[in-house]
Parts: C-alpha cells; sequence; structure tokens
C-alpha cells in the first residue's frame, strides 16, 4: 500500500514527465494495436477460410519429375529424338497414369468427402454429319504430333505404353460420372436449353449436344447420328440427342481456340455422355479392335481419365495428400486448382502481415530504448529522492519497486487509451492498405504478363492442350489459362479481447525493459553518499 500510494504522489508531483511518457507509450500502443489487430484478422481469415474452403484434387502423373529425372539421366539432351521419346516411354509405362480402379481404391481414404471422373475420347463423324468447322471435303482426322514438339496445334503430355493410336477424331466425346463432373455446366458457362440432362447410372448411348452442333446437322431432342472410331472406321456407335447446351460464355464458345484443321478442340464439338455409356464404347472398341501383333498397335479405343478428389476443407486435403503421396512416391503428385487459388487470393493478406510483424517489432524496440532513456533521466533528477527514503530505512527493493508502479500506472492506462484508438483506426487502416497492396500485386501480375506474354495467348506458348489420362489416349481439351484470383480486399482488423490482451503484454514487457535500468541503478546508490553530495 505504501507502494501504491508513493506512486500515485510522485505521478502527480511530475505530472508534465508522465504525460510525456503516457504520450510515448499511447502512441507505441496504437500503432501496435493496429499491427496486432492485422495480423489476428489475418490468421482468423486463413482459419476460417480453410474451414470453409471445399476443396477438389486430382492425382495425376508428375510430369515435370519424369522431364527432370531423363535430364539428369542425360536422355533428353540425346540428339536422337527417337531414343529421348522411348525413354520417357520408357518411364512413363513404369509410372503410368492412374486407372480407374486405382483412382477408387484411394478415395476409400476416410479423408475424401466423395468423388467423380469424367472419360475423354474423340471420335469421327459418320455419314451426314459434320464437326462445326468441317466441311465435307476437309480431311478432319489429324494425326498426334511428336513428343516435344513446341509448335502449333495441341500437345499430347504423356506417351501410350500399349501401342494404342494417335488419330484424332472430329468431336470430343466426354463421359461424366456425375453433375459434379460438368464443370462447366456448374459453372454457367454452358446450359442446358432443350431436352433433358443425362442419367449418369445407365449406359445407353444418349447424348448432349452444343445448340451450334445441333444446328450445323439439323438435329433436335429424339434424333440419332452416328459417330466412329478414327483408328477404325467401319466401327460405328449410334448416338440419341436428348438435351441440346448452349455455351454462355464466350470464352467457352470461342472457336478461336482450336486449331485449323483440329474440329474436336472447339467447345462447340464437346458432346456429353454418362461415364458408363463411355465405358461401355471403350469395351465394345477393345472387343472388336484390330491388332497388329508386328508394331505392336491396336486400334482399340482408350478414354482418358480426369478423376477428382473432394474434401471437406483444406485440412482434410493436407492430410489426404500427405498419405497419398507417401504412397505413391515421387512420380505422382497430388494437386488442387481450389487450394492453390485460394493461397495465391490471401497472398496481399500474408504479405501485410509480414509488413505489420517488422513493423511492430521496429515500433517496440524504438519505444523500449525512448523509455530506457527517459527512466534513466528520471532516475538521476530523483537521485536526492531515493538518497533520503534510503536513509531513513525504507529498503532498496521498495524504492525500486515505487518507481515501476509508477511506470506501471502511466503505461497501463496508456496502453488502455491507445487501444481504444487502435479499435477505432484499425479496420480503415488495414483494409486502405490491404487495398494498396491488393493494387500492388496485380500491377506486378500484369507487368510480368505484359512481359512474358499472358497464358492461354497468342505468342505465350499457351494455347489449347490436350491433356492424356489413363491408358495414354486422347483426353481432355483443356486451356493453358491460369484461372483469375480473386484477392481477399477485405478483413476485419478489430481490436478484439485477444489483441487487448497483447497489448497489456506488450506494456508489461516495455515497462520491465525500461524501468530496469531505473531499477540498478536504485540499488547502487548508496544513500549516506547521496546525502552527502547534496550537503
Amino acid at each position: 500500500m505504501f507502494i501504491l500510494r508513493n506512486a500515485f504522489k510522485s505521478i502527480s508531483r511530475s505530472l508534465g514527465r508522465n504525460i510525456l511518457i503516457g504520450i510515448i507509450v499511447f502512441a507505441i500502443a496504437t500503432a501496435c494495436g493496429v499491427a496486432l489487430a492485422i495480423r489476428t484478422a489475418a490468421a482468423d481469415a486463413r482459419t476460417v477460410g480453410e474451414q470453409n474452403l471445399s476443396v477438389t484434387a486430382t492425382v495425376t502423373q508428375n510430369t515435370e519429375k519424369i522431364r527432370s529425372a531423363l535430364v539428369s539421366a542425360g536422355t533428353s539432351g540425346q540428339s536422337d529424338m527417337s531414343a529421348a521419346r522411348e525413354a520417357m516411354r520408357a518411364l512413363e509405362e513404369k509410372y503410368p497414369a492412374l486407372t480407374l480402379a486405382q483412382n477408387e481404391e484411394l478415395a476409400t481414404d476416410e479423408n475424401v468427402l466423395e468423388t467423380n471422373y469424367s472419360l475423354n475420347t474423340t471420335l469421327n463423324t459418320g455419314d451426314g454429319i459434320l464437326a462445326v468447322g468441317a466441311t465435307e471435303s476437309a480431311d478432319t482426322t489429324a494425326q498426334a504430333p511428336s513428343f516435344g514438339g513446341g509448335g502449333p496445334g495441341p500437345q499430347l503430355i504423356g506417351g501410350s505404353s500399349d501401342g494404342r493410336s494417335f488419330s484424332m477424331g472430329d468431336v470430343t466425346v466426354t463421359g461424366v460420372s456425375a453433375e459434379d463432373a460438368m464443370v462447366d455446366f456448374l459453372s454457367g458457362s454452358r446450359a442446358i436449353t432443350d431436352g433433358t440432362g443425362l442419367d449418369f447410372a445407365s449406359d445407353a448411348y444418349n447424348v448432349l449436344v452444343s445448340k451450334e452442333f445441333a444446328a450445323n446437322n439439323m438435329l433436335k431432342v429424339g434424333s440419332t447420328f452416328a459417330l466412329t472410331n478414327p483408328n477404325k472406321e467401319t466401327e460405328i456407335y449410334t448416338l440419341t440427342v436428348v438435351g441440346i447446351y448452349e455455351n454462355t460464355s464466350t470464352a467457352t464458345s470461342q472457336s478461336t481456340l482450336r486449331p485449323q484443321g483440329m474440329t474436336a478442340m472447339d467447345p462447340a464439338n464437346e458432346l456429353f455422355l454418362s461415364a458408363a455409356a463411355v465405358q461401355k464404347i471403350a469395351a465394345a472398341s477393345e472387343k472388336n479392335a484390330t491388332v497388329d501383333t508386328t508394331a505392336s498397335t491396336t486400334t482399340a479405343l482408350s478414354p482418358g481419365l480426369s478423376y477428382t478428389y473432394s474434401f471437406a476443407d483444406k485440412a482434410a486435403y493436407t492430410a489426404f495428400a500427405a498419405a497419398v503421396g507417401a504412397k505413391l512416391g515421387e512420380y505422382y503428385t497430388i494437386a488442387s486448382a481450389d487450394a492453390e487459388n485460394y493461397e495465391r487470393s490471401l497472398e496481399p493478406l500474408d504479405t501485410l502481415g509480414e509488413y505489420a510483424l517488422k513493423f511492430l517489432i521496429v515500433v517496440l524496440a524504438i519505444g523500449a530504448v525512448v523509455l530506457i532513456v527517459i527512466n534513466l533521466f528520471n532516475i538521476r533528477e530523483r537521485k536526492y529522492e531515493v538518497g533520503v527514503l534510503t536513509a531513513i530505512g525504507i529498503k532498496k527493493t521498495k524504492v525500486a519497486a515505487q518507481f515501476v508502479a509508477e511506470l506501471l500506472i502511466v503505461t497501463l492506462l496508456a496502453v488502455v487509451l491507445g487501444a481504444g484508438a487502435g479499435a477505432a483506426i484499425s479496420v480503415p487502416v488495414s483494409n486502405e492498405l490491404l487495398a494498396r497492396q491488393v493494387t500492388s500485386l496485380q500491377t506486378e501480375k500484369a507487368q510480368q504478363e505484359q512481359n512474358f506474354g499472358r497464358p492461354g495467348s497468342p505468342g505465350a506458348g499457351g494455347g489449347p492442350m490436350m491433356i492424356n489420362g489413363a491408358g495414354g489416349g486422347p483426353g481432355r481439351v483443356v486451356s493453358q489459362a491460369q484461372t483469375p484470383v480473386e484477392y481477399l480486399a477485405q478483413i476485419n482488423a478489430a481490436v478484439n479481447p485477444l489483441v487487448l490482451l497483447q497489448l497489456i503484454g506488450l506494456g508489461l514487457l516495455l515497462t520491465l525493459l525500461s524501468s530496469g535500468a531505473a531499477v540498478v541503478f536504485v540499488l547502487r546508490y548508496e544513500p549516506l553518499k547521496i546525502l552527502a553530495e547534496r550537503a
């Protein structure tokens, strides 16, 4: 009680000096409050976002790792390109793309919420049917390019280890296992305008065709038409139109994505069946295949597989990736566009959080130095007071405790006021800083795209690409353009109870640091010598 009473009296006697200390601590507390609020809000935003993020992922061959292995072995640098291709084939045969059965086995992992898949192949149009962009006199069957080709036209990633033909058909046939596999329809870039959707449990040859394809061939719901195996024209499949869809997205319907003569790469020529129907086509093609044992080739179709895993949140995806990665090894990769885009959307927030931490450290360091200097001058000015108190029998520890109590009272009061000021300005300040960070990052990305070429644009090496699936057959036509990122541009950086506790803790830390020097001086002073010097 003696210590507190004397501390309050001393504060009132040296009001000007303590107000100065209070102003300094107030400024430190306000700045630290904003910095801590930003970091807390950033952590909360990431945690909540990851918990609420629905993640989808795929497990594929790690083609980059395979190429790196070939580079390390010196194979890819051989002048004989055929030898390099054979080496690539051998390694891909050793680590083949996962089959449907293998994916379904992985899907038994407890972290997997649900799955869906699509099967993709290309077929030729039958008599009286033309693909969009094709002419009757044109030869619409294009041979696949060789490995390593970087020129115009589609690229086939991977190779066939079973000798299947790579002839490109006139149209792309996509078999889907569920509505979730029809990504473009879910996103709204495609919509059924006539007829019905697919019965995913049926293996009937019922098909959804585009509005352009239907108009080009005078088809309507209920019409039938024939498609053939591009490797064996006598292999015919008759399909029935159950629905007609429209490409509502300009990007989806652009026929400019299609290299000349490759109509299968035009989105208007993508036909949708159930996955069971495409599996039935593949089985029939395998049964009726013509096999050349000498050349080790077959005319059987081998649809490419795209298998998607869904997870409740990012934590489940991370656990699945770790388990599957350990099981499959380095030549397979588990990737999620959702998780990658989410991480990219947090880049401005992460950068702002790093700046806030650095700012916090600088403010605390400068504040501690200033308070230490002020307290050293304070002790030197009150040296005689220390001598009198210790001479009348008050222990040095009590005198030192009084100085600490004075600073603690002033500091805590200033911290509370600073927390209030920080609470008032933290939200607008943090959102303004985050908006500036987003603008800066967008400008940087735009400059990079301008310097190196926008992905997917002409001249950037990012045209349409054909991705192989299981078995090495033709896969799905996709664009190499990156998905646009929507950066997180607003957070609720409020001074909550946690931030207030952190501020009080920092206030106590500053008090101990700045008063530590004063305590050392008080304990070193000899009362008789102090009084003798004053006399």
